[in-house]
């Protein structure tokens, strides 16, 4: 078999058609992402106008046999449907000052890229998120926070209705397949807040949560600290004290009570006599 031939794994939705790379149906293009504003690959198919994101996965302990060659890289390309309108809705609110046409919002020398994206949206769309001015020739355009919250408000129940209607409403690790969720098990409102994360992943933070106060979803609240325990099972050292251990572990324990030896009269007779005498040994001590 042969192990030189690059090949590169790409899943996406069968168009029925034979597509290709690059000159031919599917073009590459590299754009800012919507929320991260980091440099981001899609797919143009030229012949549909659809736009695909493409997700890459990698796992290094996995290979591809494709044939006669074996494909060490294990990694995988996603594609998958994507509005070009968030993009776009990203362009126009940084210029948001000001009313242009759609050719010079989607101007950025970082990313050329995203003027082709004036071919792909239509006109009528940018009325989602912004509003016309000056005359029919001019076609100008400007950022419009009302419209565009209508848009997403809008976009977000539906995909919460198909959420609903799949069952998918990602807050446990519950699978269909296994068990069996009820309508009755997860409220309206649950899926209501999946869909609002899925749509916020191309959004920034200060529209996401507009959009949350738009759908009247309320806020997460942070989880109080448990209180520690007043007084734990060892009685704590004071400030000053030195810390000793419970029990003396250098007295080893026979298991057996030990019990005292009565003295006999000369004993005690002997030990009343000593009161008071020092030890034979204090006599050899460093003086």
């Amino acid at each position: 078999m042969s192990h030189n031939n690059k090949h590169k794994i790409f899943i996406m939705k069968d168009s029925g058609q034979t597509l290709g790379v690059d000159g031919k149906q599917l073009n590459v293009l590299k754009l800012r992402h919507p929320k991260t504003e980091l440099s981001a690959s899609f797919l143009l198919n030229s012949a549909s106008n659809e736009i695909l994101e493409v997700q890459s996965f990698e796992d290094n302990q996995r290979s591809w046999l494709l044939g006669s060659c074996i494909e060490p890289d294990g990694q995988i390309y996603i594609c998958t449907p994507f509005d070009p309108l968030f993009v776009v809705l990203s362009c126009i609110r940084k210029r948001s000052k000001y009313a242009e046409q759609l050719d010079q919002l989607l101007v950025n020398h970082d990313f050329p890229d995203v003027a082709r994206l004036a071919s792909v949206v239509d006109t009528s769309r940018l009325l989602q998120i912004a509003e016309r001015k000056g005359g029919d020739d001019v076609e100008a355009y400007k950022y419009n926070e009302d419209r565009t919250l209508t848009w997403l408000e809008r976009r977000t129940r539906r995909l919460a209705a198909v959420l609903e209607a799949k069952r998918l409403h990602g807050t446990s690790g519950k699978a269909d397949n296994f068990v069996k969720v009820t309508k009755a098990d997860v409220e309206k409102e649950v899926y209501l807040k999946f869909a609002w994360g899925i749509t916020s992943e191309y959004l920034p933070s200060d529209l996401s949560a507009a959009l949350r106060q738009r759908l009247k979803l309320p806020e997460e609240k942070l989880k109080a600290r448990e209180p520690a325990s007043a007084q734990p099972a060892a009685k704590k050292a004071r400030k000053g004290e030195p810390v000793a251990p419970l029990e003396d572990y250098s007295l080893q324990s026979t298991g057996k009570k030990t019990v005292a030896t009565p003295q006999n009269a000369k004993q005690k007779a002997l030990a009343k006599s000593a009161v008071g005498t020092k030890s034979i040994m204090s006599f050899f001590s460093k003086k």
